[in-house]
């Protein structure tokens, strides 16, 4: 005799996409992670069809970069409001790069969106194992996989001109926490460090890059002052 089959309601919409219809599916599971976070993962298996998350973060990570590349040419200065103001003078104001750049964007983006993730989740699984957050984990690499994935959601904030890419890093970094402590049934505290460890050797990196850079640039203002 087979088992019964768990209620709808238990299981995440994206996985029940043939059933529900591809945009419907993916409405509710966007709705479920932004709205119900923790009920969102308690309804993600841990194991399963790779393809399945794979394939929801393809399609919100393309979503988010279509967002973000239209803002970069239609907005004035883009993202150049971030840069250090000794340096903003030296980007020119929007991109007029048009609708081919727009174009091939939008084609690149999934394969973008795909080594991200796969570059991410290794970083991740390794960090999740230097603070012992796998010990108990029922699944392996491929839970990992499986929140990265779904945590891919918080790349739809880029559809907030200016700073929805701030607000997407802060969400996404908390829902690879949460995600990483349900499914890999870890404390919330491994899974924070394991999530803060990269982001902090990311922020440092963007820091020295800056710093660099404004050094650099007063340098060869310097130079030219004296010739």
């Amino acid at each position: 005799m087979s088992a019964p089959a768990p209620p709808p309601d238990s299981i995440l919409p994206w996985e029940r996409r043939r059933e529900l219809g591809g945009a419907t599916a993916f409405i509710e599971t966007f709705k479920l992670f932004f709205f119900s976070p923790a009920e969102a993962w308690r309804r993600t298996p841990a194991s399963g069809r790779i393809e399945d998350p794979l394939l929801f973060a393809v399609v919100a990570g393309t979503i988010g970069m279509v967002f973000s590349a239209l803002y970069e040419r239609i907005l004035p200065f883009g993202r150049a409001w971030m840069v250090p103001p000794a340096l903003r003078h030296r980007f020119p104001a929007g991109h007029p790069e048009g609708p081919v750049a727009l174009g091939c964007a939008v084609l690149l983006a999934p394969v973008l969106v795909a080594i991200g993730l796969l570059v991410w989740s290794v970083v991740f699984h390794v960090c999740l194992a230097i603070v012992g957050a796998l010990r108990d984990s029922p699944g392996g690499f491929s839970t990992t996989i499986r929140v990265a994935s779904y945590s891919a959601v918080a790349t739809l904030a880029n559809a907030v001109p200016f700073v929805g890419g701030l607000i997407g890093l802060g969400w996404g970094l908390y829902l690879n926490a949460k995600g990483a402590a349900s499914l890999h049934r870890t404390s919330s505290g491994r899974a924070a460090t394991a999530v803060l460890i990269p982001a902090f050797l990311l922020a440092l990196l963007v820091l020295v890059g800056i710093a660099v850079a404004i050094a650099v640039f007063s340098a060869s203002h310097t130079m030219s002052r004296w010739k």
